[in-house]
């Protein structure tokens, strides 16, 4: 690919960021942060429009209504760049006055976010990130954040990015999206940039892909002199529905079960999100959040329906540890009677032997 890289607004900025492209009014806005600029460029006639704020301002994001919001070494605030009026909302961090807001971007929905960080000296992990909802609610989300830096959405709004451009750290990561409620979920490493020159000020999957879960690169078994997976590239991406197609013998069976961790491979990598795995058996598949049905029938007739159900995998508690654990079967019982319901599957006891008549009549 051949980038070319065009300068079209030499205001020689002090610290120029938070660029946000207005798609109604087909114009750039930015920052200067500590010019307590706000810039507004019009790439048909080249002309870049400068306000001033008045004190160190982070980032902004455009209203419905008219104007912009704006995350400012005081707070949010709310402000007109024509007009020169500006509303405070408020400052979630009053009690540091040593801080300032940084990066910000909005979700599909409108919602405002916006990180903060020390401002001068010695860098310390002070930063966290805020949600600014259109009622002007604030909701604290994370800290502990050296720079906080590099919000952004994939394509559908499902995951949210974000960075700590810090030198020690360095690091983007991605966290599930709840856009119903704007609720990120735990985030997880999408990429330690330490390894490659320069510092992180954001990131998304390339054109909006979906973060890859599952990928095997040249993954082969042998059975003695039988090669029943022979150099297998795969790659699962989260959401998605992918269907292994071959003859009997092909090896799709040992695949699945190589996946499942139920044999290991001679040759070949897999990785799960993102990070180089064994899965020596399904204990530590199941932990990587890898669930296999198999084909064949697995039951055991003598044991209860839950104890078949949570077969390996059982739930204890621990009395004297080490030593002592007891089966919590109420919460296993449960937890199978809700699972049976989901599936609309309908026994009238899970509590009893399945026995292999039960068995063969359930499934008939």
């Amino acid at each position: 690919m051949s980038l070319t890289i065009e300068c079209v607004a030499p205001t020689r900025s002090q610290l120029g960021e938070g660029a946000v492209w207005d798609v109604e009014d087909a114009r750039l806005w930015w920052v200067d942060i500590t010019a307590g600029l706000i810039h507004r460029f019009d790439p048909s006639s080249g002309r870049n429009e400068s306000f001033a704020f008045g004190e160190p301002v982070g980032c902004v994001a455009r209203r419905a209504s008219g104007g912009l919001v704006v995350a400012a070494k005081s707070g949010f605030w709310t402000f007109d760049p024509d007009t020169g009026a500006r509303e405070f909302l408020v400052d979630p961090e009053a009690h540091l006055p040593v801080n300032r807001f940084n990066d910000g971007t909005t979700d599909m929905q409108g919602r405002f976010w916006a990180g903060t960080m020390k401002d001068g000296g010695k860098p310390e992990r002070m930063g966290s990130f805020y949600r600014l909802d259109p009622d002007f609610g604030v909701t604290f989300w994370l800290d502990g954040i050296f720079t906080t830096n590099g919000l952004a959405f994939s394509p559908d709004g499902g995951r949210m990015y974000f960075s700590d451009s810090n030198a020690a750290v360095r690091t983007i990561w991605v966290a599930d999206y709840d856009a119903e409620t704007g609720t990120p979920g735990k985030p997880r490493e999408f990429f330690d940039t330490r390894s490659v020159a320069g510092r992180p000020d954001g990131g998304v999957d390339a054109a909006g892909e979906r973060e890859s879960f599952l990928r095997l690169s040249g993954v082969s078994k042998r059975f003695g002199g039988v090669m029943a997976v022979d150099g297998v590239d795969l790659e699962l991406r989260r959401g998605e529905i992918l269907g292994l197609l071959g003859d009997n013998g092909a090896g799709k069976t040992t695949l699945v079960k190589v996946i499942a961790g139920v044999h290991e491979p001679e040759e070949g990598e897999i990785w799960c999100r993102g990070e180089l795995v064994r899965i020596a058996n399904p204990t530590i598949a199941h932990q990587l959040g890898i669930e296999t049905v198999y084909q064949d029938l697995a039951l055991v007739p003598n044991l209860e329906i839950a104890d078949n159900f949570y077969i390996g995998r059982e739930e204890t508690l621990d009395i004297i540890p080490g030593l002592v654990r007891l089966l919590r079967r109420r919460r296993m019982e449960r937890a199978t009677a809700e699972t049976l319901d989901k599936l609309d599957i309908h026994i009238p006891t899970i509590a009893h032997q399945l026995g292999i008549e039960t068995v063969y009549q359930d499934l008939a």
